[in-house]
């Protein structure tokens, strides 16, 4: 072989050596790069994890705040309403004056507690303020301000607004609540600042929830307050962290100073032999003066990548002994994955949490796609229980108004025994009378009789207002109705309904009425029959009292239909129904429309709890304000 053809070979050994060599100087250069992208991206997703926690706990103690307050300003207004109608009727009765019952019913409303400055007052439809806190305003017009045109305009109103008192720097947030009395055309106001209610809710009623969310190992939530006190921690609460010298009072002055934010540091449990680099989220909760954090080492967020550093060392290994082919399906089978799951990394960070790894691989990378799809799954549940606690919240402070419901309770029960109570003393005091009478010797017989008719009065009125209660005790355990005494049985439904409905609602409704069956012949279905006789006499009861209320005439139409494993019912009337704007509430308990509380509003909310727990049914309201209409689904129960 010639020389030069030596030089030449050399040269092209030189060449290949270069061209491998800066193969692998590039793989691994990009490798290493990837594995970066890779970890930012871990960190970056952990990141947006650890704040979403945060604001979870953020929004649960702010949205039971929200709820407690409204509530209180409900029920305070509820309650201060009983007390302007209690007055009333001392008026209608004749003991007081009406000048005296309202002056008497302000005297017991403007020391009513809301606060260090909240207070009542009354406007009139006209928009003077008959009473204020303040007497120099009273009989001022303040009829053309906005928040007065805002409470005039419905009976019931809730209204938050910014207020600047003469001589602040900043308005602040407050409360108005408000209903309307029409005997008197009072318009109870009840006004206050918000952030003078936070004792409503204490962080102890959040303690074991906020402490059972969790950070990989080891992470956990903090909540310190201004001071500088751990409110919530699972090993410090209660100790001041502002003159510790180290790591842990750093982070807690940083938190107090910035409010918001994102801190670093190094922290060494008792036994440890090394510090470690903890992440901490950190913001401000102004209402309750509080900050609210998570913590986490950051090692735990980078465990993944211990394997991760396994697979680059292999790569480089093999990269020196592998040819270009051997270097582009080491690139084909790990590099383009591992940047695939980068972009989902990326995807997932910009708040898309559908997406997922679609790696199936058994190695090292597929086990990162697996612990990628874990991660994005415990954040997207995450978020679907925020969502279901803010509903959850709406929801029970929408049908368990405790103020309302003990207004209805007070109001149902006080007025038949107290009735009662005051017709037993009279009664007491009518014998005592009796005996005097008899004592005296020969009474007259005419006298005699007065005493005694006015003794059998006293007595029927007694029994009615014990009936009366009697009836709320009965209704009120409806309300918890036990599924398990229920008698299912098979029978044709149309026969049931001729037999046991229409001819018996026909006697009982006085005028031209008529009652009208849609229903298949032999159509069976099997349910507890004397429930649904329960149910369908609530239905023409509710009818007769308000949907026909004063009237002659009328229909109720009553159509069946089988669906599914069951039967769909359609029971509707022509006579007044209920506003848009009330419809969505017609089965809440002790719902009415009767503003003075006639009716205790429960027949509905028993109709809705025997369809939906003993019958396992479903009811609708789909009515309008031109007649009333229900739509019961009942399935087929075993026998």
């Amino acid at each position: 072989m010639k020389l030069s053809d030596l030089h030449i070979h050399h040269i092209r050994y030189k060449l290949l050596i270069f061209y491998w060599l800066l193969t692998v100087v590039i793989l691994i250069g990009y490798s290493i790069s990837i594995f970066f992208s890779i970890k930012q991206s871990i960190l970056d997703t952990a990141n947006d994890t650890l704040a979403m926690q945060m604001d979870l706990i953020k929004t649960s103690i702010e949205t039971s705040y929200e709820a407690s307050i409204k509530g209180f300003y409900r029920a305070t207004a509820y309650t201060s309403m009983d007390v302007v109608k209690s007055c009333y009727e001392k008026s209608r009765t004749g003991e007081l004056s009406v000048a005296q019952a309202q002056d008497l019913a302000w005297s017991l409303l403007k020391g009513t507690g809301l606060g260090p400055s909240g207070y009542i007052a009354i406007l009139n439809s006209k928009g003077i303020l008959v009473y204020h806190r303040y007497e120099e305003y009273q009989g001022n017009d303040v009829s053309g301000t906005q928040l007065t045109q805002a409470v005039i305009a419905g009976n019931e109103t809730f209204i938050e607004y910014d207020w600047l008192n003469p001589g602040d720097e900043n308005p602040r947030e407050k409360l108005l609540y408000s209903l309307y009395f029409e005997p008197w055309d009072w318009y109870l106001s009840i006004t206050g600042y918000k952030d003078e209610l936070k004792q409503l809710v204490t962080l102890s009623d959040f303690e074991d929830k906020i402490l059972s969310i969790q950070f990989g190992e080891t992470g956990y939530p903090i909540v310190v307050d201004m001071e500088g006190t751990l409110l919530i921690h699972p090993a410090y609460k209660g100790i001041n962290m502002m003159d510790r010298d180290d790591s842990m009072g750093e982070i807690v002055r940083k938190s107090l100073e910035l409010r918001n934010g994102k801190s670093e540091y190094l922290w060494k449990n008792p036994g440890e032999n090394s510090y470690r680099k903890k992440l901490t989220f950190f913001s401000e909760i102004p209402q309750f003066s509080i900050i609210v954090a998570v913590t986490i080492y950051e090692s735990e967020i980078l465990e993944p990548l211990d394997n991760i550093r396994i697979i680059f060392y292999l790569v480089s290994i093999l990269s020196f002994l592998a040819t270009g082919i051997v270097t582009v399906f080491i690139s084909k089978s790990i590099t383009k994955p591992i940047v695939e799951l980068k972009q989902k990394m990326n995807t997932a960070a910009s708040g898309d949490l559908s997406i997922r790894s679609q790696i199936l691989s058994r190695d090292e990378v597929g086990e990162i796609g697996l612990h990628f799809n874990a991660l994005i799954s415990a954040l997207q549940q995450n978020r679907a229980e925020l969502d279901m606690t803010q509903k959850k919240l709406i929801r029970e402070e929408r049908f368990s108004n405790v103020g309302r419901l003990l207004a209805r309770i007070s109001h149902h029960l006080n007025t038949p025994l107290g009735n009662a109570l005051m017709t037993g003393s009279y009664l007491e005091e009518e014998l005592k009378t009796c005996e005097m009478i008899m004592e005296k010797g020969s009474p007259g017989n005419s006298e005699l009789q007065g005493h005694f008719s006015r003794i059998s009065e006293a007595s029927s009125l007694m029994k009615k207002s014990i009936d009366k209660s009697v009836d709320i005790v009965r209704n009120f355990k409806l309300l918890q109705y036990d599924a398990a005494e229920r008698v299912p049985v098979r029978s044709d439904i149309k026969e049931f309904l001729a037999v046991h409905f229409r001819s018996t609602w026909l006697n009982l409704l006085e005028g031209d009425f008529s009652i009208t069956i849609e229903c298949p012949d032999k159509l069976e279905l099997c349910t507890d029959y004397s429930l649904l006789r329960l149910v369908l006499d609530k239905l023409a009861s509710n009818s007769q009292v308000h949907g026909f209320k004063g009237r002659t005439e009328g229909e109720i139409s009553i159509q069946i239909r089988p669906e599914g494993m069951g039967v769909r019912i359609l029971y509707s009337d022509n006579g007044d129904g209920i506003p848009a704007k009330m419809a969505d509430r017609v089965f809440e308990p002790f719902f009415s429309l009767d503003e003075n509380f006639n009716n205790t509003g429960l027949g509905l909310n028993i109709l809705y709890t025997v369809v939906t727990t003993a019958l396992e049914g479903t009811i609708q309201y789909v009515g309008d304000i031109s007649g009333c209409c229900y739509s019961l689904f009942l399935p087929d129960l075993r026998e």
